[in-house]
């Protein structure tokens, strides 16, 4: 089950941007800038459990990237989805890899493990990945590059 998180974590995010819109930074003040939001075209969420269509695995078009232009280069990555046919309790996963796109700005993916999923009794799934370039367990893949 372990190799199937691994994978799906690989897997985890078909991260091809569909549209890409700043926010509006909170103050001005000091210079810094906004971040972008990436809105992703599609991210796929390992549950941890197998569901009656006979995989671990839900897709979603509920998920973004949001990417803070400052010295650190912060990516965080969030996505969420109903499990259809969710058997009950609750399912929590970290420190599994997660693929970032970091398209439009700054070109290119990045890999972490610092990242979560988290499923509720309700079927509710949430995964959340975040790389910070200065953070040692955050690293750019290199071009061509598809798995951590």
């Amino acid at each position: 089950m372990k190799q199937s998180i691994v994978n799906a974590a690989i897997w985890a995010l078909l991260l091809v941007p569909l549209l890409a819109a700043p926010v509006p930074a909170a103050s001005q003040a000091g210079g810094g800038g906004g971040a972008v939001v990436v809105r992703q075209s599609l991210c796929k969420i390992s549950v941890g459990q197998t569901l009656p269509g006979g995989t671990d695995e839900v897709y979603t078009f509920d998920c973004s990237t949001v990417l803070t232009p400052s010295a650190t280069g912060v990516s965080t990555l969030r996505a969420k989805a109903t499990v259809e046919g969710w058997p009950g309790g609750t399912y929590r996963n970290t420190g599994f890899a997660c693929i970032i796109n970091t398209q439009p700005a700054g070109g290119g993916s990045v890999c972490t493990t610092n990242s979560r999923v988290v499923v509720n009794a309700a079927g509710q799934a949430s995964l959340n990945c975040q790389c910070k370039l200065t953070d040692p367990r955050c690293r750019p893949l290199a071009e061509g590059e598809t798995s951590c």
